[in-house]
């Protein structure tokens, strides 16, 4: 059966070493995703996700990396 998701955030990134995301779906356990951006577009694992709020991820990564995030 699929899922319909209604709501969700989508944001790109510069290279760096910390993203912090600001999502506004008012969770503590968002579903969090992040990929290279390039071509191939590679999901990329970093090496920490904190919900810093209800509304707020932070994503942390070993050397400055670029790519997007979503966030469900």
């Amino acid at each position: 059966m699929p899922i319909t998701i209604t709501r969700g955030y989508a944001e790109t990134f510069a290279a760096a070493t910390v993203w912090t995301v600001t999502h506004r779906l008012g969770t503590w356990s968002p579903v969090v995703d992040c990929f290279s951006g390039g071509s191939p577009d590679e999901k990329i694992m970093p090496v920490s996700i904190v919900a810093l709020t209800e509304n707020k991820v932070q994503i942390t990564w070993s050397a400055a990396t670029a790519g997007r995030v979503y966030v469900v």
